[in-house]
């Protein structure tokens, strides 16, 4: 899996301390719910993909395309009953040729987004030649707050790192701060979003490697330039530990949406 793929099995959404499992997968039941994001079956939205350059802004000559279709809503899935069940494909320069289709489950529950396998996101950060890779473990994982002040939260996920055919449970720690009700400036259209600043963080035993992600979600309510899906998702570069190499960034920019029924 390359990095490109993994910005959407990750959603949203890379991305950090140790939490329970009831931290980390149990809904937030505090407060009242401050969004009205609702998934619709047939919501439909576009995305422009591009690699960042050295200051992690966007590179017009690298982009793609991306699109997230909903399926199913108020669905049972792995524990829960609130799921909804979304299809991401990949495109090539062009929008013709299909790079990937991947399957997305996650749930909105008392101000908080969750994924389920969100370790996918992680995957393909490691390039395919490198002496280790990564498996994910399978989990619901809290990425967002939709709430309209400020919040901070934490949650974790775990992987398999194999090296040298051996592999080693690992650790992410996920550290999250929700910027609250703000503005986006995305493909010359401004919209309102709950905007999150995630860093993962993993200890590799020899090092740590962090990884910075910023999120932004639609769906505030008594917004009309909110729509309820993923605005922005981008991972910004970093450098692996292991061998100072620079994995370069990327973002993901919502070109258009239409709403199911």
């Amino acid at each position: 899996m390359n990095m490109l793929k993994a910005l959407f099995l990750g959603l949203c959404a890379l991305a950090i301390v140790s939490c329970s499992d009831d931290e980390t997968t149990g809904p937030d039941t505090s407060g009242t719910t401050e969004n009205s994001f609702v998934s619709k079956q047939g919501d439909a939205s576009g995305y422009d993909v591009y690699s960042l350059d050295e200051n992690n802004e966007p590179e017009s000559t690298t982009a793609t395309y991306s699109t997230r279709t909903v399926l199913r809503t108020n669905m049972s899935y792995k524990g829960e009953t609130d799921v909804t069940m979304a299809v991401d494909s990949l495109f090539a320069s062009g929008n013709t040729e299909v790079i990937s289709v991947d399957t997305i489950y996650y749930r909105v529950n008392s101000n908080s987004l969750y994924i389920y396998n969100f370790a996918n996101t992680f995957t393909g950060l490691i390039p395919e030649d490198s002496p280790f890779q990564l498996e994910p473990i399978a989990s619901w994982v809290k990425v967002a707050e939709l709430k309209e002040q400020s919040s901070s939260f934490t949650s974790s996920l775990k992987l398999n790192m194999v090296f040298a055919g051996t592999p080693t449970e690992l650790t992410v720690n996920i550290q999250g701060q929700n910027q609250g009700k703000t503005t986006s400036d995305v493909g010359g259209k401004t919209y309102t979003v709950f905007r999150q600043q995630l860093t993962g963080t993993a200890n590799l035993g020899i090092a740590s490697i962090t990884i910075p992600m910023t999120l932004e979600i639609g769906g505030v309510k008594n917004s009309s330039n909110s729509p309820n899906t993923m605005v922005k998702l981008q991972i910004n570069k970093f450098t692996n530990p292991l061998d100072q190499s620079v994995v370069t960034g990327r973002t993901q920019l919502l070109a258009s949406f239409k709403a199911g029924s």
